[in-house]
């Protein structure tokens, strides 16, 4: 049995975790969900630019415009926050909503009941 069906059969994603199930479906947007959840409110907030994304994103797995789509495409799902840097007005930073990080610690405590 594959993850995707551990994750159907198990938690039944779509249905109890549909902001966490949008970045299930790709090895990109599970780790930019991954990155944007780390160490939420904290220090490395404020340097979740696009380069944090594309440095922690090797290349082998994403391009840089594919980042840049995935990240867009949950930003316009409102899973994701797109503001100004208050560092460096010119810098954008993108973090987990606060409901979108909610889900995910309900999603992990899940799976460590499951396991």
């Amino acid at each position: 049995m594959d993850i995707e069906n551990l994750y159907t059969h198990f938690l039944n994603v779509e249905e109890n975790f549909p902001k966490v199930s949008f970045f299930l479906t790709t090895s990109v947007r599970r780790l930019i969900w991954l990155l944007a959840n780390r160490d939420y409110d904290g220090k490395k907030n404020l340097i979740k630019n696009f380069n944090y994304y594309y440095k922690n994103i090797p290349d082998k797995i994403s391009s840089q415009i594919n980042i840049n789509n995935q990240i867009d495409l949950a930003i316009e799902e409102e899973l994701l926050i797109k503001k100004k840097s208050i560092i460096d007005k010119r810098s954008i930073i993108v973090t987990a909503t606060p409901e979108l990080h909610e889900e995910t610690i309900k999603f992990f405590s899940q799976i460590k009941k499951i396991l």
